[in-house]
């Protein structure tokens, strides 16, 4: 079997549209054609991924995840892993991290062995915030960047240490994979936990144990990363955006995107839609 390729630091996939380095650390932003598929592959230093548009589904080895706009993960130093992009045009902001970086890190906590997704809306308001101040730079963005990567180390920290040493059950993966279907109708807890086979109140205690959020959280969630897709992807009016991702009504939709995100969904379109910066 062919080893996987190794990429050095700051080398990525994809087009290049924006990139910095501060103190350590590498912000570089990427486009993806559409129906790219990136082979399997390593990173010389951790990196964080912060999608910003489109949806893939990465190969990392016994198992596949499902990305999408708004994802947050943390991979460790040589990963393996591979991608599929679906049939729209990517975009992602990578923040790689070289040994001084990690160094810090490593002075207050250990840095994760395994991925870490990133949940809740703490993560997206980070990922938005990083990529709003390396899309329009002013003389305080180094300063921005670097209290923003210490939160996004401190968020990544905390997550890996509430999974604690236990492997998440294997019932919370088909909880995961309702939930992802049904955002805009979803079952009741007793539903799901009927499906899962377990007590509701141990699906809610796992649930947030293991996804650092709690089911209603996820469900908001997944409607406003819906929300962000189509304000990003298409010219569909906010009333027409609510509708589609599940909301109530566009009033419900702006609540909801801002608590999520930190911008309201017009202020989202324009800030970072791919044109724009």
């Amino acid at each position: 079997m062919p080893r996987p390729l190794l990429l050095d630091s700051g080398r990525f996939f994809g087009r290049v549209i924006r990139e910095r380095a501060s103190g350590g650390v590498r912000f570089v932003e990427s486009t993806y054609a559409p129906g790219t598929r990136l082979p399997s592959h390593a990173h010389e230093h951790a990196h964080f991924c912060f999608v910003l548009e489109g949806g893939y589904t990465e190969d990392l080895g016994r198992q596949s995840r499902e990305r999408a706009p708004l994802d947050l993960v943390f991979y460790p130093a040589g990963l393996t892993h591979a991608e599929a992009h679906g049939d729209r045009a990517g975009r992602h902001l990578m923040v790689e991290m070289d040994a001084p970086a990690l160094d810090l890190w490593s002075q207050v906590a250990r840095a994760p062995r395994d991925p870490v997704e990133l949940c809740g809306t703490g993560a997206k308001q980070l990922g938005t915030r990083l990529a709003q101040e390396l899309a329009r730079p002013d003389d305080l963005s180094a300063l921005a960047l670097e209290g923003l990567v210490l939160e996004l180390l401190a968020a990544t920290s905390r997550a890996d240490s509430a999974r604690g040493e236990r492997r998440a059950p294997a019932w919370l993966a088909g909880v995961n994979d309702v939930l992802r279907g049904s955002f805009r109708a979803p079952p009741r807890a007793q539903a799901l936990a009927a499906q899962a086979g377990v007590h509701p109140v141990h699906l809610a205690r796992t649930f947030r144990r293991f996804e650092g959020c709690t089911i209603a959280e996820r469900v908001r969630g997944l409607r406003v990363k819906f929300a962000a897709r189509l304000l990003l992807e298409t010219g569909m009016p906010l009333a027409e955006v609510a509708d589609a991702a599940g909301f109530a009504d566009q009033s419900h939709l702006g609540r909801a995107f801002r608590r999520e995100t930190g911008l309201p969904p017009g202020g989202y379109r324009r800030s970072l839609s791919r044109g724009r910066g």
